[in-house]
């Protein structure tokens, strides 16, 4: 069947009307359609400031007292003891999520053995800045091992940070005799 030139006019006017409308919900947001987000990543111990100076005085803050060692709490007994930090987070563009996942694992040689992970939520999910507090406990981290921080948003991931965590060991003293009465 041959279709006059108006009806073909009529055809086109109305897949038009019909990509304007519903072209937006296929097309990606614009988080997804600008690559992966990546992240720094600085771990601080101390005090942090309630304010900063400058739009990007947090992240400034961070990479000044960034630690690659940290720390273990003393004032306790060492069966208790943890390490205490500020994860500070600069995401190269807004989160365009509600959360992002923490992921630890213990580095030995060349292998990452999985530890624990955490999820963080956001109030804001178009902000680029983020801290967020940190306690690792004994006895599921260990003194004088090396820690990754992993930081994935939406199963991908956004950044690595390697950390040492320093302390005491727990030392158990060997003195040959048995004792079955305890």
């Amino acid at each position: 069947m041959f279709r006059t030139p108006r009806s073909i006019g009529v055809a086109a006017a109305a897949v038009l009307v019909a990509s304007l409308a519903l072209g937006p919900s296929f097309a990606p947001s614009t988080a997804e359609g600008q690559g992966a987000n990546r992240a720094q990543i600085y771990v601080v111990q101390g005090r942090v400031p309630s304010t900063f100076s400058g739009k990007d005085g947090l992240i400034r803050f961070g990479r000044q007292n960034h630690r690659n060692v940290l720390q273990e709490v003393t004032d306790v007994p060492v069966k208790e003891r943890s390490w205490i930090a500020r994860l500070i987070v600069q995401f190269t563009r807004p989160l365009g999520d509600w959360e992002f996942g923490v992921y630890f694992f213990q580095v030995n040689g060349n292998t990452r053995e999985f530890i624990n992970s955490t999820s963080v939520h956001v109030n804001d999910r178009n902000e680029r800045n983020f801290i967020q507090k940190l306690e690792l406990k004994r006895p599921e981290f260990k003194p004088n091992t090396k820690i990754d921080l992993v930081l994935r948003v939406r199963g991908h991931e956004a950044g690595t940070r390697r950390v040492t965590l320093s302390g005491e060991e727990i030392r158990v003293r060997h003195t040959g005799t048995v004792d079955f009465t305890q």
